[in-house]
């Protein structure tokens, strides 16, 4: 029950042993799994000796710890140093022994989120730990287990690859076999910055401007290199889209348009670069 405590009543005379078969979740068979022999004859048939002192067995906890470590990554996969926080994840046993995810055979055994606190080394920021996994390889004890990513960093998107590969873990506390650290990596949510062009007579929207989107400083200078490119759209003129050109854009900072080309028949303007446009963490644009 709730107090860890299990009774059998009604037991006819003769000689027993409790035998402990399996541990709770987050604990070890104890090394010794039977009782001491217990006597019931004539003699102590329903003495206190029997019904109030029970046989205490004593489990040490599981070795066994997955630390997860969650990181922005870039759109090509490369995780980069910047630790996310409130990242969540399943933690599922290998239940059928299978070596692959299968949620509807394999049982959750925990689950964590990553901190947004700051810790003395080393730093616990954009990490969480599940502790009390199995590592023993006894019969009935499995010790594989998969890491699931549910729920991604307010801003960012989930990974393709959700569902970490089979973990095993081994050994006793303290040996590095049983600890494992796995690395998910996550890119922001994309912003679309959407451009039109129109006559500067008549607001007429043109097709065949070319603009380039460029990153800008504190100052609203550009700097670096062209990072995109699109070409407003001449698809169709009674569409909204008629005259416009998107980009998207991932990184968080302050952008700005340049016209690059002007639309047929007409000349770039004086200042070819539109107003600063700033995107936030959480992917809003001003």
């Amino acid at each position: 029950d709730t107090n860890g405590i299990c009774t059998i009543c009604q037991l006819p005379w003769g000689r027993y042993y409790w035998v402990e078969e399996s541990a709770p979740d987050g604990y070890q068979l104890p090394h010794t799994v039977t009782s001491e022999l217990i006597v019931i004859d004539a003699d102590n048939a329903g003495s206190a000796a029997l019904t109030k002192q029970p046989y205490e067995f004593s489990n040490p906890r599981n070795a066994g710890s997955i630390v997860i470590r969650k990181y922005r990554s870039t759109p090509d996969g490369v995780l980069t140093s910047t630790p996310l926080p409130g990242a969540g994840f399943l933690i599922y046993e290998d239940s059928d022994d299978s070596g692959s995810f299968d949620a509807s055979q394999d049982r959750e055994v925990n689950h964590c989120t990553t901190s947004d606190a700051h810790t003395p080394s080393p730093d616990g920021y954009g990490t969480c730990t599940v502790d009390d996994l199995n590592t023993s390889t006894d019969p009935g004890r499995r010790n594989g287990y998969f890491v699931v990513e549910t729920d991604a960093p307010q801003g960012y998107e989930l990974p393709r690859q959700a569902v970490s590969p089979l973990i095993t873990l081994s050994g006793d506390a303290g040996d590095a076999s049983a600890t494992y650290e796995y690395a998910f990596g996550n890119i922001p949510k994309a912003s679309t910055v959407e451009v039109k062009k129109i006559d500067a007579t008549t607001g007429e929207a043109l097709a065949g401007a070319r603009f380039g989107l460029l990153a800008v400083d504190a100052g609203g200078s550009p700097y670096g290199p062209i990072l995109d490119e699109c070409t407003t759209s001449g698809a169709d003129a009674a569409t909204p889209e008629f005259g416009s050109c998107s980009l998207a854009v991932r990184d968080a900072g302050d952008y700005r348009y340049q016209e690059l080309a002007a639309p047929q028949g007409y000349v770039l303007p004086d200042d070819p670069y539109s107003e600063v446009l700033t995107i936030t963490e959480g992917g809003s644009i001003s």
